[in-house]
């Protein structure tokens, strides 16, 4: 298998007159990834994927660590949350009084998905934090806000179009 796959990097090298397309704003690259949010596993692609480069179905983050790569690399690198999802923010951590959630709030865990909304009325879903007889508070931050990001890239195929 690895014999094959070599051989057809080999032939793709010769087809582009030995210069391989290299990750590059508007390519089309086909990868699998995974992500690790402070140590722990968090994602892993359940198989390749298919973006173009610059149109935001990645961090820029890992864009930018992409660049210049070609199909057959592999590379591992880390984020920093600024990188990432940002730093947590305390304004998206909300106290709900428990009654607006009707029969519903008497399940109410923590770590359970509520659909909700954050201040100002825009939708979103947030993570009940805490369930007291105050209310329950919720998380709208993005899960990773705040997380150093392990990540690792497998560069399949890029093409330029």
């Amino acid at each position: 298998m690895a014999a094959r796959y070599a051989l057809a990097l080999a032939l793709l090298a010769a087809a582009c007159g030995g210069r391989e397309p290299r990750v590059a704003p508007g390519a089309f690259v086909k990868l699998r990834y995974s992500v690790a949010a402070d140590g722990k596993p968090y994602h892993d692609t359940p198989g390749p994927i298919a973006v173009r480069i610059g149109s935001g179905d990645l961090l820029p983050g890992v864009e930018a660590r992409l660049m210049g790569r070609r199909a057959g690399e592999t590379v591992s690198f880390s984020l920093s949350p600024e990188e990432g999802f940002g730093a947590v923010d305390p304004a998206k951590v909300q106290l709900i009084p428990l009654a607006r959630f009707g029969a519903q709030g008497a399940g109410l865990r923590v770590g359970d998905k509520v659909g909700g909304a954050l201040a100002g009325g825009a939708a979103a879903e947030g993570f009940v934090v805490a369930v007291g007889s105050a209310g329950v508070s919720l998380d709208f931050n993005p899960p990773l806000a705040g997380k150093t990001l392990a990540v690792s890239a497998a560069i399949i195929e890029v093409r330029r179009e």
